[in-house]
């Protein structure tokens, strides 16, 4: 679900009403909202469930059949599916308590702002949303597939403001556990969270063409959790206030004395990027005269990371 789309989370365009017994079920649909519902049903007790925002009559359909139904997120567009369930005994003409329905997707609030004191060096480039479900059970809860084919890679989004971005995001649930072994925010990456679980990508410019990397986890808390459950909302509020760690390292620690070149702002990011860094390095390496050895480090979303050794004797 892309961060631009309109979406009214508390909108209910329609309702499908099911009630079950061990005698008989009952299938309503209303095409319409309305503060409330006329249904004609034999006395007797019920497992009473209803699904809001579906766009269509869902047909009668077994308990067992209802709360296995998944949704796919190309589905969200305008509003959000909601759901309820509730155990009721019916005597006669009577009125039911009043049901709440909850979202079946979370929303995520959030700002990302670069600290003034590097405001000259680093400029907002985009933000993109990485492992988003694309899939839910529609009444299910507890932990999510750890099968990579049900998530994917959401849009990316341009910045157009060098300096500060706000967007609001909805996302299906995505409860990926925890990770008892991570107590420093710092060690909330790529390296120690699960392959599954969502997180934010944002990328910045660096000075002299530097493509910046940061990766940001979601979940219940700044450390262990990983968790995004139905009907939350999460606030994040991300300040930038340096260079991703790895590179410094290499730049600083690693090669202090040798030339530092970036590619990936002229051609991008991509799973095969270092094909385009080795065309660059060979072309580099023609005018030189000397025996040169040339590093490529290369890594994909700070998950999937590769080095390539190119020398050149003379």
């Amino acid at each position: 679900m892309t961060a631009t789309r309109s979406i009214d989370e508390n909108a209910i365009a329609d309702v499908n009403i099911y009630l079950y017994s061990s005698k008989k079920n009952y299938h309503f649909y209303y095409a319409e909202n309305a503060p409330s519902f006329e249904l004609q049903v034999l006395p007797g007790e019920y497992t009473l469930c209803v699904i809001t925002n579906m766009h269509k009559d869902m047909g009668l359909m077994s308990n067992s059949l209802l709360i296995q139904q998944k949704y796919y997120i190309e589905k969200m567009q305008n509003d959000i599916p909601m759901t309820a369930s509730m155990k009721v005994r019916i005597l006669g003409a009577m009125t039911l308590p009043a049901i709440e329905v909850t979202r079946i997707a979370a929303k995520i609030t959030y700002s990302i702002a670069v600290d003034d004191a590097v405001a000259s060096a680093i400029k907002l480039r985009s933000v993109q949303f990485c492992n988003a479900p694309s899939m839910t059970v529609m009444f299910g809860t507890g932990s999510s597939s750890t099968n990579k084919t049900y998530y994917y890679d959401d849009v990316v989004v341009d910045i157009y403001n060098d300096k500060i971005y706000t967007g609001d995001y909805y996302m299906l649930d995505n409860c990926q556990g925890e990770v008892n072994s991570i107590t420093d925010p710092k060690d909330k990456s790529p390296e120690n969270a699960p392959e599954c679980a969502t997180y934010m990508r944002i990328l910045a410019d660096g000075e002299n063409g530097k493509i910046l990397e940061y990766i940001v986890y979601l979940g219940e808390n700044s450390t262990s959790n990983f968790d995004v459950k139905k009907n939350t909302k999460h606030t994040m509020n991300l300040v930038i206030k340096g260079e991703n760690e790895i590179y410094k390292k290499l730049e600083t620690e690693l090669f202090p004395n040798s030339l530092s070149l970036s590619f990936k702002d002229e051609c991008g990011e991509y799973p095969t990027a270092s094909s385009y860094a080795v065309w660059k390095a060979v072309k580099k390496l023609a005018s030189c005269n000397d025996t040169v050895n040339l590093l490529i480090y290369n890594h994909h979303h700070s998950i999937n990371h590769s080095l390539m050794l190119i020398r050149k004797s003379v």
